[in-house]
């Protein structure tokens, strides 16, 4: 018991102003403390996501279906995998996270459809950014960062949630386009190299979708971090609130 108290207080510091170096080691805090959580809730559906482009190979090389169904099953797995993280490290700074079960209970009791339309229009905007030019991608990703958190967490429509996003980031848009950088590096530059370096074999899928199970939950839980530390700075936002929140979202 004694060890518990003395690390609920550091998982509730992130309700206050917190410079990217915090922000960033307060994430490999949580990853540390929620490992096999955060990286089981992410691993199902990616693992889902990889059976199905199996099951379904034929139809996806056909060229007019092939990359719509396979954009909207990556779109789906991802979504969902990010709620759930969302949902987890929200337990996590309240004090202890959802089991694997209870998580995916309240990321189906939760908007999921609104997160998988916000989680589309945000990916599909910073990643054309980050394609064409590098630096205009990662200001628009960091303006859209909280988009995901601000839809699981005030239970936002898409929409509203890309609109608060851009609010609760106004003023502190370094800090914002310094954590989605280390979004992107780890959740997408350490994937992809790992596949250009191992070559295209018959276990890459797999290892691929392992790899993403740990490199996603940890790029993704700055941002969510950075939502608590912006709203806490902004509007003296709390644990409290927070823990008020989602039982208002869950109707609880």
């Amino acid at each position: 018991m004694a060890n518990e108290n003395d690390t609920q207080p550091k998982q509730l510091d992130c309700f206050r102003n917190m410079q990217p170096g915090e922000i960033v080691a307060f994430t490999f805090q949580i990853f540390q403390q929620h490992l096999i959580v955060l990286v089981m809730v992410t691993l199902v559906p990616e693992l889902l996501l990889l059976g199905a482009e199996l099951l379904l190979h034929e139809v996806l090389m056909e060229p007019p279906v092939g990359l719509p169904l396979l954009l909207g099953m990556t779109v789906i797995a991802n979504g969902v995998a990010l709620s759930a993280i969302a949902t987890v490290v929200a337990g996590a700074v309240l004090g202890g996270a959802p089991t694997i079960g209870q998580t995916y209970q309240l990321v189906f009791r939760n908007r999921v459809g609104a997160v998988l339309i916000g989680y589309f229009i945000t990916a599909l905007a910073t990643s054309a950014g980050l394609m064409m030019f590098v630096f205009p991608g990662l200001i628009l990703g960091g303006a859209l960062a909280l988009t995901v958190p601000v839809v699981v967490i005030e239970g936002r429509s898409a929409f509203q949630g890309i609109q608060r996003s851009t609010l609760l980031v106004r003023g502190e848009m370094g800090k914002a386009v310094t954590v989605f950088a280390f979004v992107v590096l780890v959740s997408g530059m350490l994937p992809l190299l790992f596949q250009l370096t191992i070559g295209i074999g018959t276990l890459t899928p797999v290892l691929g979708a392992l790899l993403t199970s740990v490199t996603m939950p940890l790029g993704y839980s700055a941002s969510i971090i950075l939502y608590f530390s912006l709203r806490s700075a902004k509007e003296n936002y709390t644990a409290a609130m927070l823990e008020s929140d989602l039982n208002q979202r869950l109707g609880q």
